[in-house]
Order: structure tokens, then sequence, then C-alpha cells
């Protein structure tokens, strides 16, 4: 895609062309369209259980005119331009959500569907975002991180899995483990999305 185009999209970096991380995507979409079918099945009845939630960090970069202050309003960002996920996607969907109330739209110029590029974009000064707090903290280029005033924004990680008798010994492993490290807490404010969504 050109810079002159009006959203610049950034894609993951791995093997394959653009063709083949197209197709991957398809294959993603196509699954999870058949998961929701059939879960509207009454013999395919799903399981949620909570594992934890994550408090979602604002991030800036080092030279950005609010890198002095800890916490911001997202009335205070109605100007900014935003690096996130493409429209539909979880964090963007949270973005969208958590800026209505400060009566605008984001104006997101760069999407990528990578929080690692998206940290690096916002690291350079093209932008801000809205990330979770364990990709802000966590090693790599430099960023300035502001908590949501004035109720953070929390988001519920859970595990859901389909109730069924003979789920599979590893399946029911990696529930059992999960479920026995899961630290629930209470969330200021969560703002669901309706997975799925790599993030």
């Amino acid at each position: 895609m050109s810079l002159n185009q009006s959203v610049l999209r950034i894609g993951p970096r791995g093997r394959g062309g653009a063709g083949s991380r197209i197709d991957r995507v398809r294959e993603v979409g196509l699954r999870a369209r058949r998961l929701k079918d059939e879960g509207s099945h009454p013999s395919c009845a799903s399981s949620t259980l909570p594992l934890f939630s994550e408090e979602l960090l604002i991030i800036t970069g080092p030279d950005h005119h609010l890198d002095h202050q800890q916490a911001v309003s997202f009335a205070a960002l109605r100007d900014e331009r935003f690096v996130s996920f493409p429209p539909g996607t979880g964090l963007r969907r949270i973005l969208d959500t958590a800026a209505a109330p400060a009566d605008f739209v984001p104006h997101v110029p760069y999407e990528s569907t990578s929080l690692t590029q998206i940290r690096d974009l916002v690291s350079h000064g093209l932008g801000i975002a809205i990330v979770p707090g364990s990709v802000a903290t966590a090693p790599g280029r430099p960023v300035i991180t502001h908590s949501v005033q004035p109720d953070p924004i929390r988001r519920a990680i859970a595990l859901t899995h389909r109730r069924d008798p003979s789920l599979p010994a590893s399946a029911q492993a990696c529930r059992d483990l999960l479920s026995a490290g899961r630290r629930p807490s209470l969330p200021a404010r969560a703002l669901d999305d309706d997975l799925p969504s790599s993030t």
C-alpha cells in the first residue's frame, strides 16, 4: 500500500508473502465463523473460564508533548494520531468505545496486526496507542506509559472451550493448568469484545 493512501496497514513479519498471510487470515476467519455457527447448536455448548484482567495503557513516544503526564483522559487525545489494529478487532473496538464519551472518532492513519509493530511505530513518533500493560512495559523500543483517567480500562482474558465430555486429554490438561494459575480481579471498567481477536 502506498504512503499517500489514507491508512497504512503494516503486516506482521514472517515467512511467505502477502498472499500467504492473506490466506492465513482467511483461514482463521472461516474457522471463526464456523465455530460461531457451531456454537449455536445445543450439542456444542461452551464454557468460559475467566483467567485474569489486565490494565490497558496509553503509550506515546519519548518526545511526545504528553511524556510528562502519568495519566491522561481521552478528551485530551482528541487531536492525536493513533496507531491501532484494523476496524473490527478487539483493541480497535476498545479504542473506539473509550473515545465515544469524549465525542470523537480516533484518527488512525497507521494500522497493524502486530502489537510489537504498533509499539515500534509509537516509539518513532508516528502516533500514540492503547495497548495491554504487559506490552507497554515489555523490553523493546522506548515508549512512555500513561494510565487512562478518570477510570482505568481493563480487559478481561478468558479461556473458552466446548463443554464436551470427549474433550481430548491434552485440551483438558491445558484447561486445568490455566485454571490453576488464573488471577481473577475485578475490573475498574471492562470493555468486552466478541472475539476472535489476536489480542
